[in-house]
């Protein structure tokens, strides 16, 4: 623990934490960093013997379910996560009226992305077991509105029980995967391990939350608080539509164009891909609320902390996204094995969108504490747009690497498509002014 505190002091004293504060964000972000790692770890080796098992098709056929009922989750989500978070943070003294309206939205939410998920599976004639398997994920749509108790964590900079309970749940998770596969009991109990993760995340939140806080019999649903959170939300809720395109509609259109096998082979190397994905969900994860309390401290030390965590970004993804570059065909092999050598195409394209991924969650967190969400809305609107082309005209022609390419392109547009609002383009220019 103590190599992440050192670690992430040095960052956090580049972006101007003062030392009062640098304690308090070192100490979250050790925890948040470590428990991320680690679950990371036991999920990723779990996953191997999983695609392992149950081979390109099998593995496909699960993956396709999964990424179906992903499409839908944005209902579920409702876009609400980081407005919730910085309501808490505004307004800590109205914590209960906040999270338990969010419940209720979230609820409400839940079940009408389970409606529309088994409804459309139905509609778009999808063989038995892919019905299965899409009807029980979809349960896991409601286990959104368990983990908005992370907020309140969050809020208070303390990141060590949602750490804890993190990484107790994935080898929970890992264990159970391992004992599906020894007792082979195939496809539908790896949906189930999906449903049980939404419960134990649920459960051990609201067992959590209640020990330390003792405040969740006085959750309310207050309408007026359920109107405000919608109301601000819901451009950043059709903004969610752009994530869960980009993360699973190149795997459900893969399944419609080819076959499930080469839903197997593309997932496989997105799996590996999307490991690095923890770099800047966690880095921005763990600093949003220095970003935030720079707003509202300084513009000037607000971009300068903006700037910063975008070099951060760029230099660790390079690091990553070059030996895997190298590396791919070896990679595969070891892990995967020779069913799975159509995966290396795909992972050595694939793995430079985390550029493109990581530059546009900053962007995001920046529009948001900037109170820009219809930019955000529109720029997430047209990559999804884009996205869709892109998919349709290179699945056809170039196959899986096709669906890659197009991941890749859609990716590098979301940090750059903001600049298309003069807004931006004159905030930019002050900027390099105030630094030249």
């Amino acid at each position: 623990m103590s190599f992440f505190s050192n670690t992430f002091s040095k960052i956090l004293s580049h972006l101007g934490v003062q030392e009062g504060g640098l304690k308090r964000y070192t100490a979250n972000t050790s925890w948040f960093l470590v428990a991320r790692i680690c679950s990371l770890i036991v999920a990723f080796f779990s996953s191997i013997y999983v695609i392992r098992y149950l081979g390109p098709e099998s593995y496909g056929t699960l993956s396709y379910a999964v990424s179906f009922v992903s499409l839908f989750g944005f209902i579920a989500s409702l876009g609400i996560d980081h407005i919730v978070y910085r309501e808490l943070v505004k307004r800590p003294e109205d914590e209960t009226k906040i999270l338990g309206s969010a419940l209720g939205l979230k609820l409400m939410g839940g079940l009408t992305a389970f409606l529309l998920a088994i409804g459309s599976s139905m509609l778009i004639g999808v063989t038995q077991i892919e019905l299965v398997l899409i009807s029980i994920v979809s349960v896991t749509l409601f286990g959104a509105a368990g983990q908005i108790i992370t907020y309140a964590y969050q809020a208070r900079v303390q990141s060590k029980y949602p750490a804890i309970i993190t990484l107790s749940i994935s080898l929970i998770l890992a264990l159970s995967k391992l004992l599906v596969i020894f007792f082979d009991k195939g496809l539908i109990y790896f949906a189930l391990i999906l449903l049980l993760e939404s419960v134990l995340y649920a459960v051990f939140f609201a067992v959590s939350y209640q020990h330390h806080f003792n405040k969740l019999q006085h959750w309310t649903f207050d309408k007026s608080t359920m109107r405000i959170l919608f109301a601000t939300s819901w451009p950043l809720m059709l903004s969610t539509v752009s994530i869960m395109i980009y993360a699973r509609v190149d795997q459900v259109m893969l399944r419609h164009y080819i076959d499930t096998t080469a839903v197997g082979i593309y997932d496989a190397a997105v799996r590996l891909a999307d490991v690095w994905y923890i770099i800047p969900n966690v880095i921005l994860g763990a600093l949003f609320p220095a970003i935030i309390n720079a707003k509202k401290t300084s513009p000037d030390l607000f971009r300068k902390r903006i700037q910063l965590c975008a070099m951060l970004l760029v230099t660790l993804n390079l690091i990553i996204i070059l030996p895997t570059n190298l590396l791919a065909p070896h990679i595969i092999e070891i892990l995967f094995g020779s069913a799975f050598s159509g995966s290396t195409s795909v992972l050595t394209i694939y793995i430079w969108s985390l550029i493109g991924f990581s530059l546009g969650q900053l962007m995001n967190t920046y529009l948001i504490a900037e109170n820009y969400v219809y930019i955000y809305l529109y720029s997430s609107v047209i990559t999804v747009i884009i996205n869709i082309a892109l998919n349709i005209s290179l699945i056809p022609a170039y196959g899986v690497s096709g669906a890659a390419l197009a991941t890749l392109i859609s990716y590098s547009l979301i940090p750059l498509l903001p600049f298309g609002f003069r807004k931006i383009r004159v905030q930019l220019l002050t900027l390099n002014k105030k630094h030249t």
